[in-house]
């Protein structure tokens, strides 16, 4: 089983290649700040093991991604767009 990684040249920060949204980092980073907020008060979570279970949940995505045949490989980007996220939603719990 080979591993592909996405190479930093190659991996557009205007990606169109979005499932959800037309550009793909802009939709990690508001799923990331999504999942994070449903985590805090919907499931009632820490925020801190919310954190942490969004971001495990996009390195998952992105080991998935870097497995599976058709996928384009390991993000890094994507996992920075992810990070940005987790950040903006920890920010935004704490000022409110």
């Amino acid at each position: 089983m080979n591993f592909k990684f996405l190479a930093w040249n190659q991996d557009e920060w205007f990606s169109t290649q979005g499932s959800i949204l037309k550009y793909d980092k802009l939709e990690h980073l508001l799923l990331s700040v999504i999942g994070v907020l449903i985590c805090v008060y919907l499931f009632k979570f820490e925020l801190l093991f919310s954190l942490a279970i969004i971001f495990l949940l996009g390195i998952a995505w992105e080991i998935k991604d870097g497995l599976i045949k058709n996928g384009q490989g390991f993000s890094r980007k994507d996992l920075i767009a992810d990070f940005v996220g987790i950040m903006l939603a920890y920010f935004l719990i704490i000022i409110f």
